[in-house]
């Protein structure tokens, strides 16, 4: 289903850009983590974004190492946002997530 969903977004519209993509897909994995562990739908919302970072990131031809060391850095920064319950953190998983193809 999420390649389903990743290959309609490829379709129809461009690629987020690399910053946009890694900021949906780090905020998306801190909150499975954090708060949804057990969620499945939570898991494809993450995974969906984790795809399409590294899909950017291949296009835009970042380094591997570069692109593990910054989505992992963003996603600690995330973590971090989102367990302090910062208003604009959650405004924007909030728009991650409704960006995701159903």
């Amino acid at each position: 289903m999420i390649a389903l969903a990743l290959a309609v977004l490829i379709q129809h519209e461009p690629l987020p850009r690399y910053a946009d993509a890694k900021r949906c897909a780090a905020l998306t994995i801190a909150h499975r983590r954090t708060f949804a562990d057990d969620d499945p739908a939570a898991f494809d919302v993450s995974l969906f974004w984790s795809l399409v970072v590294g899909e950017r990131a291949k296009k835009d031809r970042v380094p591997h190492a570069r692109f593990e060391r910054e989505l992992a850095d963003a996603t600690e920064s995330a973590a971090r946002q989102l367990a302090a319950r910062d208003a604009t953190a959650q405004a924007a998983l909030a728009a991650c997530v409704a960006r995701v193809p159903r």
